[in-house]
């Protein structure tokens, strides 16, 4: 949830770049792909910033996990595709929101 709403709010406050970009003529696929590529790489560099920590903090995290290694190969890449799963996702609804928008009200609001 908290994905999906930072990404909605980052969609919403580029609202009339993507009227502009519209009236300009882009293609809707385009500026899907630009929502969905902004949500894939946030998530990529937290995705990263994780996978450090986990390798720097693997004796104090060991000490919190009972079942389950902090290595263990399977949630090392279980995680990251829901993740980057989600984010697409995220990224993908407001951009089919900010298709259907009227784009003259759009260009008028700001």
């Amino acid at each position: 949830m908290g994905l999906y709403g930072i990404i909605a709010y980052q969609m919403q406050r580029r609202a009339r770049e993507i009227g502009v970009r519209i009236a300009l003529g882009a293609e809707p696929i385009d500026v899907l792909w630009l929502s969905v590529r902004g949500a894939l790489f946030l998530s990529s560099i937290g995705i990263l910033f994780g996978f450090a920590l986990i390798w720097e903090l693997y004796p104090a995290l060991e000490g919190f996990l009972y079942t389950v290694s902090p290595r263990d190969p399977l949630i090392l890449a279980a995680a990251p595709l829901f993740l980057l799963a989600v984010a697409a996702i995220a990224g993908l609804v407001p951009g089919l929101r900010a298709l259907r928008c009227n784009v003259s009200n759009v260009l008028r609001a700001e």
